[in-house]
């Protein structure tokens, strides 16, 4: 009887083992397919980032200006903020068009921004300029955007048409509550595919603490270059204008 017994619990012994051998092989099979499967994932995901990077056409840098005085230019004593904007540079081989500005060269830029409350020509145009900030940032450095938050996105040939689609069907409105600088600059970043999305905002301290929010964001003044002629879009006259002015009114 014991020796049967014996028997018994050495089969069972026997019978475990292998089960147990099983089961680890089959695991150890699972964890591989899953590593497999995980590596797949990635190497195609770095493959996408490297293969849509290779199709970047800017480089776009949101701002958002948190001056509260006369040093901002835009906001003496407003606790909203001073203003925000957005810089195009040209990164591709050849020339690109931001907006109403075309033949933009490889290796310079343009800013965007919106205003309402600048003398330009004395016709009272509101809405959409082009390279404002960047003559301001250029010519009076010690002056301008002196507490700006900014952040960096790439923006493909799509993008960049979207972008620009935007920008024109902007580029006479402008509203202090509806439609301001803040709201300008949040619309053309969004329409980039892979930059970080930013929830709506109404003054350029709320889009700071948005972009604030983002782990990529820089603090530092970022200088801007001054590439291209002050412009906007008259529409009566359907063509570029030189801003001939770039003081408050």
């Amino acid at each position: 009887m014991k020796k049967t017994n014996k028997k018994i619990f050495t089969v069972l012994a026997l019978i475990f083992s292998f089960s147990m051998c099983t089961y680890a092989y089959a695991e150890d099979n699972r964890i591989q397919e899953h590593d497999r499967a995980e590596f797949i994932e990635n190497e195609q995901e770095e493959y996408e980032v490297t293969s849509r990077a290779s199709d970047y056409v800017a480089e776009v840098i949101i701002y958002a200006d948190t001056s509260n005085s006369s040093s901002s230019g835009e906001s003496a004593g407003n606790p909203i903020g001073g203003h925000c904007f957005v810089s195009i540079e040209n990164i591709s081989n050849s020339d690109i068009t931001i907006g109403r500005m075309e033949d933009i060269s490889p290796n310079t830029m343009v800013s965007v921004g919106a205003f309402g409350n600048l003398t330009d020509n004395n016709d009272g145009h509101e809405g959409v300029f082009y390279n404002i900030e960047a003559y301001r940032k250029d010519e009076d450095p010690n002056n301008y955007y002196l507490n700006t938050v900014r952040m960096t996105a790439y923006a493909t040939e799509e993008d960049l048409e979207d972008i620009n689609d935007y920008i024109i069907s902007k580029e006479d409105d402008y509203n202090a509550l509806t439609f301001n600088c803040t709201h300008l600059a949040r619309g053309i970043w969004n329409k980039i595919e892979d930059a970080d999305y930013l929830r709506p905002c109404v003054t350029p301290l709320a889009l700071a603490g948005a972009i604030e929010d983002s782990n990529d964001y820089e603090s530092d003044s970022d200088p801007l270059e001054y590439d291209y002629t002050k412009k906007y879009w008259d529409s009566s006259r359907d063509r570029l204008v030189t801003a001939s002015a770039v003081r408050n009114s």
